[in-house]
């Protein structure tokens, strides 16, 4: 069996779309925590503002994700609620960038 997998999901979108977006993702993560070989899956609004000193490096929503192993991202990738969100929205209107995190 292979190891657990981490990533962070980072989407930016039109603000024009934000609410609709904001709405399909939410509907998605309650779906996809429900999945059994998910671990965590957590959706956050990425704050414009910032803190003080902290520059935001961009993006309108972040996602936290933990998956048992590959096969359980494999399974989540290919579900009709994740292929139904993607498939919503025209590539101008979404665009996500995810990064796999290893231990350091």
């Amino acid at each position: 069996m292979g190891s657990s997998i981490r990533m962070i999901a980072t989407l930016t979108v039109l603000p024009d779309s934000k609410d609709n977006i904001r709405t399909a993702l939410h509907k998605m993560v309650s779906a996809t925590q429900a999945e059994a070989g998910c671990l965590q899956y957590d959706c956050y609004d990425i704050a414009a503002e910032g803190l003080p000193g902290v520059t935001s490096t961009g993006g309108d929503f972040v996602v936290i994700e933990h998956w048992r192993d590959e096969a359980a991202l494999q399974s989540h990738n290919e579900s009709d609620h994740f292929q139904a969100f993607v498939s919503a929205f025209k590539a101008e209107e979404l665009r996500l960038s995810v990064q796999v995190l290893k231990q350091a």
